[in-house]
């Protein structure tokens, strides 16, 4: 069995810019986590996972692997089960499963966002070429997200803005070096988007069947879960 572990990276944070590229005794955010990681000793491979590709230099340079997740997957309305789905349709080819949310918590907590909620515990999945795939929220605690996916063939494990990046050219012995970029707002990659229908008749996006088949069991086991702990009926489910 292969022992795959996932790094979620995002660059658009919003209370702390570029959190994951600050620099903390000279060494980015993410570094430190790449490390801690890589200290496990425990993983076949190891997956730095985000919108940006100033990422993928530092995937690099600490001689990890990357992937680059589609940019509505990195907005701030984002949930840590679509993107991790995603990189599960991607490992495995398979985007329609069979979900079981009979281990999520009872307790529903507030989101920070105003008129969510957010759900904790953790949520199954298989499909029927035999893939698996776990995602797991702890809740009331800074623990960061695990998530488990596995098939026949793997398994993994996936532990969860100042216009300046840092580069590492390979032979450093990853020194970092700053460098000034503009980072893209998301109405700017809507436009690029727009751009790319408008030129080419295509764009780069999941087709709307690719993204009702990944997120019409998601929700529906969501809201079932929902209205069995809380008796209401939701016609939107307001999850985060």
């Amino acid at each position: 069995m292969k022992i795959v572990c996932m790094i979620p990276a995002r660059l658009g944070s919003k209370r702390v810019k570029k959190k994951n590229l600050r620099l903390i005794n000279g060494k980015p955010l993410i570094g430190y986590i790449i490390d801690t990681v890589k200290q496990c000793d425990c993983f076949d491979e190891i997956y730095l996972n985000s919108e940006a590709m100033i990422f993928k230099e530092i995937a690099d340079q600490h001689c990890i692997s990357f992937y680059k997740r589609p940019a509505e997957y990195s907005t701030d309305q984002s949930t840590n089960d679509e993107f991790a789905l995603d990189l599960f349709v991607f490992l495995t080819g398979e985007n329609t499963m069979i979900l079981d949310g009979s281990d999520l918590d009872r307790d529903v907590q507030e989101s920070k966002r105003n008129g969510y909620i957010e759900l904790s515990g953790n949520l199954r999945g298989k499909t029927k070429g035999g893939s698996r795939v776990s995602l797991m929220e702890c809740k009331e605690t800074d623990t960061p997200s695990v998530i488990h996916i596995s098939n026949t063939d793997s398994s993994m494990i996936i532990l969860e803005g100042s216009s300046k990046a840092l580069q590492s050219p390979k032979g450093s012995n990853c020194e970092w070096e700053e460098v000034s970029f503009q980072v893209p707002l998301q109405s700017q990659l809507t436009c690029l988007a727009v751009q790319q229908i408008l030129d080419t008749g295509a764009s780069d996006l999941p087709t709307l069947e690719e993204s009702f088949a990944l997120h019409k069991p998601m929700l529906e086991t969501f809201n079932q879960h929902l209205e069995k702990y809380t008796g209401q009926h939701y016609e939107r489910i307001p999850i985060t």
